[in-house]
């Protein structure tokens, strides 16, 4: 990774020369002219809440600010966000925004104006089961989604005035599946295997709503005292519950909450049974992986691409025509044989380098797991420079310590381009790298230049860049692609057209197992959806309304917007009427006003 000192020097002046100040998009405070901070609701370990006013929208919002600077408080922190921003249930509290602002950070949430749920119960016990039914719904929804919330009790389960039963503070939400062994949640509430190993799964979360419901059931917690003899008597589990404790016509739900209170995570009940416990109904789960068909071609790019270890691939398509189907499926044929990184360009983050964000947080969770000989090998000459620029790199001993602050600030970002630039060599170097940004239409001008910046020339990165970009939003990136294809060692664009009918007709083949379709419906369903993906997947969909009426385009989206509500509807219709992507206020005059 060593270079000459002049031409060093030289790099270092050139993008010197090219920075750009940040932009400020909220004020220290995170109050501005769209934000008014109107009370301060709480705080947690990681961050403050505020009542706030969002004056665009015209509705109240809570205002999440990161209180702890720290490189794993801000991990977890952008972590809560991004695992969440996508789910909507009537259970979980909805995000919207994430914001950064001169290394401070806020996120934007619904408003939950309610009770803890322990406190409503005292003054309104008959809506208890109802209540835990909810709670289980959403419980179950979250899991379902792949996250395990960790931190299950009275005070962030939220009863509304209207009786609406809400989750919230996922601040120690993790991955399902996550190999986190750092202790957490609430004592009282935290199952055993919280404590012992550091593990939490859907089981552990179980655990805790089994805690819960003891507690409203029977007036007091199962287990009391310090945290070490809490855990004590959790790993010896309850040897039952007096009569006289029940409250009168929960007796099953005293025996789920005892279940449910195993010290054994595989032994106690799971989601579904708990929903069945609460005769509620068991959402049909999707397949964890949709068929994908055809592509031979694109995949053998992709596979070339790899072999090359430089380079970026430029995936442009339109929407529905499966550009991110097509890069997940290679991705997940590469097994362990790459390191891959990912970055998002979500419309919802104002964040520096949002496109890079999520590459360098999954770069720093791969280094902390490599043992330390090889861990110094790939570590850049200026660590704390790159740690300048993605601060959660600092979770990473090697990258913990503070840079200078004497420099000027274009000179910093000079020094951390080129300490990102050395560390991406150093892990390309060591194993097969590929980094995949989603939605690339969507990056933001300094995202834009540090890309430019980090694959230029031919000394660039062993890596291999994998972007998607939609073809109606194309030109949003025209400067960007122009200055990679000039800088850039090998770049090359790759158009998805639409599917040839031999893989439309596979693909609704497989997703029609088990309906009852004749064979001329399947032929409708290749002629109707113009060989894209998307389509075939909606007239599939709408086969059971329909059948044995031939499936028709036009029949299932008018399907499926029929579902929607009134409001909905409406900003559809303006959506398809002005078809481009339009200003949040827009939409929302358009969903609230029948006129417009």
């Amino acid at each position: 990774m060593e270079r000459p000192a002049e031409d060093s020097d030289a790099l270092m002046l050139e993008l010197a020369r090219q920075v750009e100040p940040p932009q400020t998009r909220l004020g220290a405070d995170f109050s501005s002219d769209r934000y008014t901070i109107e009370r301060r609701l709480g705080e947690g370990s990681f961050g403050i809440v505020y009542e706030a006013r969002d004056r665009l929208l015209d509705r109240p919002i809570a205002l999440k600010v990161l209180r702890a600077a720290s490189a794993e408080a801000l991990y977890r922190f952008k972590r809560e966000y991004r695992q969440m921003r996508t789910l909507s249930h009537p259970g979980l509290a909805r995000l919207y925004s994430l914001y950064e602002s001169e290394h401070s950070w806020a996120l934007t949430m619904e408003l939950i104006r309610g009770e803890p749920v322990l406190r409503f119960l005292a003054k309104s016990p008959q809506s208890l089961r109802g209540a835990f039914s909810q709670l289980a719904a959403a419980l179950f929804a979250l899991h379902t989604a792949g996250c395990v919330h960790r931190d299950i009790k009275p005070d962030n389960v939220l009863v509304e005035y209207g009786g609406r039963v809400v989750l919230v503070d996922f601040g120690l939400t993790s991955d399902a599946d996550g190999e986190s062994t750092v202790r957490c949640g609430t004592p009282q509430y935290a199952a055993p295997e919280q404590w012992t190993s550091g593990v939490a799964t859907p089981a552990s979360d179980w655990y805790a709503f089994g805690i819960l419901l003891y507690e409203a059931v029977c007036g007091r917690r199962p287990f009391e005292g310090s945290t070490e003899h809490l855990f004590e008597q959790k790993c010896r589990g309850l040897s039952g519950l007096e009569p006289t404790q029940l409250e009168v016509g929960h007796a099953d739900l005293a025996e789920l909450a005892m279940a449910l209170l195993s010290p054994e995570p595989d032994q106690r009940p799971s989601g579904a049974d708990v929903l069945e416990c609460f005769q509620a109904d068991i959402p049909a789960v999707a397949e964890a992986q949709e068929p994908f068909v055809g592509r031979a071609v694109e995949l053998q790019q992709l596979e070339a691409g790899l072999e090359r270890r430089q380079g970026i691939i430029w995936i442009e398509g339109q929407s529905g025509i499966g550009k991110t189907a097509l890069v997940e499926h290679w991705l997940s044929t590469l097994g362990g044989g790459a390191l891959v990184l990912r970055g998002f360009c979500y419309d919802t983050e104002s964040i520096r380098f949002k496109a890079l964000d999520g590459v360098f947080d999954d770069l720093a969770n791969y280094l902390r797991r490599l043992q330390e000989p090889i861990a110094a090998r790939i570590t850049p000459r200026d660590p704390s420079a790159a740690a300048d620029l993605f601060p959660v790199l600092r979770r990473v001993k090697s990258f913990s310590r503070d840079s200078s602050s004497e420099l000027d600030r274009e000179f910093r970002f000079a020094r951390g381009v080129e300490a990102l630039r050395d560390l991406l060599q150093g892990v390309g170097g060591y194993t097969s790298l590929v980094i995949f940004i989603d939605d690339l239409h969507a990056i933001d001008s300094d995202g834009a230049r540090l890309l430019q910046l980090i694959c230029a020339g031919q000394d660039s990165p062993r890596m291999l860049v994998v972007a998607t970009v939609r073809s109606d939003l194309a030109g949003n990136v025209q400067e960007l692609k122009a200055e990679l294809e000039r800088r850039c060692a090998a770049f090359s664009t790759m158009t998805l057209r639409a599917l040839a009918p031999s893989a439309c007709s596979e693909l609704a083949s497989r997703l029609l197992v088990g309906r009852n379709l004749p064979q001329t419906g399947e032929a409708a369903i290749v002629r109707e959806s113009l060989g894209v993906p998307g389509f075939v997947r909606e007239l599939v969909d709408s086969i059971e309304a329909h059948a044995p009426v031939a499936p028709s385009l036009d029949r299932a989206l008018q399907r499926r917007i029929s579902r929607c509500s009134p409001p909905a509807q409406r900003l559809l219709q303006g959506l398809a009427l002005f078809g481009a992507p339009i200003a949040e206020r827009i939409c929302l005059d358009l969903a609230r006003d029948p006129r417009a």
